[in-house]
């Protein structure tokens, strides 16, 4: 069997192609009968039932994980799927939200959706490896052998019943497996054909070896995002989940480190294969990303031979999805962190590098346990979450700069809010109308299995709910440079310069734009810089959610 990646690619794409050229299917008559309103667990039943034995299951061919599960989506997207069906057919009435959202979008004050981020979640990887959905299924089990209150019965059961969907589509792919096998002449196809029949039906059992590991993870990003409808896209720290399965396949036999990279070089891959990206079709990002270095739970580096692997992974084949985490601190050795800079180097544009020093203890501050501190992963954009939390940020997005323009230019209405005699009256009113904006959009805003309760209901072990200001370096440089007209008496000339967009003051313009007084270019500007970020870090004290979870406020820095 061929295991040169690089003359495999073009082969790899084209099953791609084949078998997506038709995305989306029609899955018309599936959602149609999904019901509408009522109770939401049963309509997650109904969806969870309904897909396991009507949504299209897909074999690749040469691709050697060789699975798909058609949930009625363009190629070119997420896996968003059938799941999200169950919060559109809630019967909820969104106007509301809606008219609100489209008020101030208009303002250009805020960007936001429906108050729910799907997108930014990890898996907690270690249990998967570790129990599988049966085993998940069996803790259901044990844990409503004893449960009083029937809602979170009612719950587990309803876990169990997704555990048996995936075991339900397991096994449909098998059969499909076997069924190819009757009529198939390809060695390679054959090959792959043969390890799906006989390998553990991951993710329902626990993995056994590395092969297993990566088909439990890929199957299980594509079943949650596809039938959930929340896109858990992060494969989590692949290095250090892979690398003792690496080294018992070595030592038994069952695979050589050419197979084990070309098997790593696919898994990576899948994403551009099912979205065809290239260098032509490059501009669209469905957040998936994986996650190397750091440490595990128990705080000992991780660096070792998949680390290695995917670095060289990405250095040869200009991979462009998933997008490349890396976690370093000052434990980090200094090979990891050279070939971290060789990676960066060569040209790499999807590498974030993470620093542990300041992350973890950040997390262990916000109340998670050292051990879930120490195994967070970057996921999504720019997002760091860990498991079993629930952090919903990249939902709505403040542009401070717009509220500090209606601050310096309020209209009739102004009120003692936009009092700016003096530039700390200025600052103060800022501060007091950033604040009612964010009680104006958070007054919309109202472990699971072990808990009995969906992550939408609490049930995460660990639960927090912040917005993202956007703007802060140009916000920071505008309150400086008023901060100095204030001083030297010129504020109004400012004011009607900035109201001009500096029709005629040229000049002004581009000594404001060369000031050495800037954010990051002295050390007087930095000490404001960080009193303003102090600041803006408890504008949203005090104003909390439906479920009594304090509102927290974030940097978006892009």
């Amino acid at each position: 069997m061929s295991f040169d990646f690089a003359a495999m690619k073009p082969i790899l794409q084209k099953d791609f192609d084949d078998v997506l050229a038709s995305y989306p299917t029609d899955l018309s008559g599936l959602r149609d009968r999904v019901p509408a309103g009522g109770d939401s667990y049963e309509r997650k039943r109904f969806i969870l039932e309904t897909a396991a034995e009507e949504c299209p299951v897909r074999l690749f061919g040469h691709y050697p994980f060789a699975f798909a599960l058609d949930v009625g989506e363009p190629r070119e997207v997420g896996y968003v799927g059938v799941g999200n069906l169950c919060q559109r057919k809630s019967g909820v009435d969104f106007s509301p939200l809606h008219s609100l959202r489209k008020r101030l979008t208009e303002g250009n004050l805020v960007h936001f959706n429906d108050y729910t981020d799907h997108l930014h979640r990890t898996l907690d990887h270690d249990k998967l490896l570790a129990l599988g959905f049966r085993g998940v299924y069996e803790e259901c089990q044990r844990c409503n052998r004893t449960e009083r209150d029937p809602q979170k019965k009612r719950y587990r059961e309803l876990v169990m019943t997704a555990c048996l969907t995936v075991k339900k589509i397991g096994l449909r792919l098998r059969a499909l497996a076997e069924e190819h096998l009757q009529t198939e002449t390809d060695p390679e196809i054959l090959k792959n054909l043969r390890r799906i029949v006989s390998s553990v039906n991951t993710p329902w059992e626990p993995p056994v070896t590395s092969f297993d590991v990566m088909n439990a993870i890929l199957s299980t990003t594509l079943f949650i995002s596809g039938l959930d409808g929340v896109e858990m896209n992060c494969y989590g720290p692949i290095d250090r989940l892979l690398y003792p399965y690496y080294q018992r396949d070595l030592a038994e036999g069952r695979i050589t480190r050419e197979e084990m990279y070309y098997l790593l070089q696919c898994f990576l891959h899948k994403t551009d294969l099912h979205a065809h990206f290239n260098e032509q079709r490059k501009t669209f990002d469905n957040g998936v990303s994986v996650m190397i270095g750091g440490c595990d739970p128990e705080g000992n580096p991780v660096y070792n031979e998949i680390t290695d692997m995917v670095i060289d992974a990405y250095r040869e084949n200009r991979l462009i999805n998933p997008k490349l985490n890396a976690r370093a601190g000052s434990y980090s050795s200094d090979a990891y962190l050279r070939r971290l800079a060789q990676l960066i180097r060569c040209g790499n544009k999807n590498i974030v590098v993470e620093n542990d020093d300041y992350i973890v203890p950040m997390f262990q501050r916000m109340g998670l346990s050292p051990e879930d501190a120490r195994t967070y992963v970057g996921n999504g954009c720019q997002e760091v979450i860990c498991r079993n939390q629930l952090h919903s940020r990249a939902f709505v997005y403040i542009n401070t700069v717009q509220v500090l323009l209606d601050t310096l230019y309020p209209g009739e209405d102004g009120g003692t809010a936009f009092r700016q005699d003096t530039f700390e009256e200025l600052y103060a009113s800022f501060f007091a109308n950033l604040r009612a904006l964010i009680g104006t959009v958070t007054a919309f805003t109202a472990d699971c299995v072990l808990r009995g309760m969906d992550m939408t209901e609490g049930g995460a072990r660990y639960y927090h709910k912040t917005f993202s200001l956007v703007g802060f370096g140009t916000l920071c440089d505008s309150l400086l440079r008023l901060r100095d007209a204030y001083a030297q008496g010129s504020v109004r000339l400012l004011r009607e310069a900035v109201q001009s967009d500096f029709s005629e003051q040229e000049k002004l313009r581009r000594q404001l734009q060369s000031s050495p007084h800037r954010f990051g270019h002295s050390e007087q500007a930095d000490e404001f810089a960080r009193k303003l970020a102090q600041d803006l870090a408890l504008v949203s004290r005090g104003i909390v959610n439906g479920q009594g979870i304090e509102w927290g406020t974030s940097l978006f820095t892009y």
